[in-house]
């Protein structure tokens, strides 16, 4: 009667390998995974706990064997939504997704990113101060991005990038970009080029947008496309040339 996570490998003609499930009780619902440095998998999401979303992040071998379960449960016990996670070199997963403050009038959502160790435990978490929600995050040669939106100062929405020490958490920069006044802006994707350049692509008064920021926060170029109606953006990636791709719907 409620829904769990399932996680399946498959061998490369399409046989599956394995098949495992999560459940935490609730609702259980999968929004992202990647590969450890010796094959683990991870794979995080939003299990109800108490009644609310929690961050829940589960370690699978490569065999499929489930290694811990982390939770992550913010300010006063509301919901918390994970939506993207990363893993270093050394197995450590980090986490980021909307957390809210409070039930119902008055509540806001916040950054809140997450680095577990490659056992499960909780090194730091960072979160940020003004309505905000991030979408998306990528690990770079000596910093976590971390992207999405944050309330713009007319009232509409901006891009917001952040970049974090990944040993401790701290602050590296911000940066924020809006389009036209009144216009909501908003970051879904995130990737970092060979040569360290980080791609922040998402959508600004119905058209795609792509930044370019260096490893140091300094934005050196912005590329929109317009379509005929709307458009929004989905997804980006950067191949090991550093040409970059962006999809979504117009």
């Amino acid at each position: 009667s409620s829904m769990d996570f399932v996680t399946i490998k498959y061998n490369w003609d399409g046989s599956r390998v394995w098949v495992k499930t999560y459940d935490g009780g609730g609702d259980d619902k999968a929004t992202d995974i990647a590969f450890g440095p010796d094959g683990s998998v991870y794979v995080t999401g939003n299990s109800v706990q108490g009644g609310y979303d929690d961050f829940a992040t589960v370690k699978y071998s490569a065999a499929g064997a489930e290694e811990w379960v982390a939770f992550y449960d913010g300010l006063n016990n509301v919901d918390d939504q994970a939506m993207a996670i990363a893993v270093d070199a050394e197995g450590s997963a980090y986490v980021t997704g909307p957390s809210y403050t409070a039930v119902g009038p008055g509540s806001e959502t916040r950054f809140a990113t997450v680095k577990y160790d490659s056992a499960g435990t909780e090194e730091w978490v960072a979160r940020t101060s003004r309505n905000s929600a991030p979408a998306a995050l990528a690990l770079g040669a000596s910093a976590l991005y971390v992207t999405g939106w944050t309330a713009g100062d007319a009232g509409d929405a901006d891009y917001a990038t952040i970049a974090y020490d990944p040993g401790t958490g701290d602050t590296l920069w911000v940066r924020r970009d809006s389009g036209p006044a009144g216009s909501g802006d908003a970051a879904v994707g995130i990737a970092v080029g060979s040569d360290s350049s980080i791609w922040v692509a998402g959508s600004s008064d119905y058209d795609f947008k792509t930044l370019l920021y260096t490893p140091d926060g300094v934005q050196r170029k912005v590329v929109s496309y317009g379509g005929p109606g709307d458009d929004g953006m989905v997804a980006i990636a950067v191949d090991k040339a550093n040409k970059v791709v962006v999809t979504g719907n117009t």
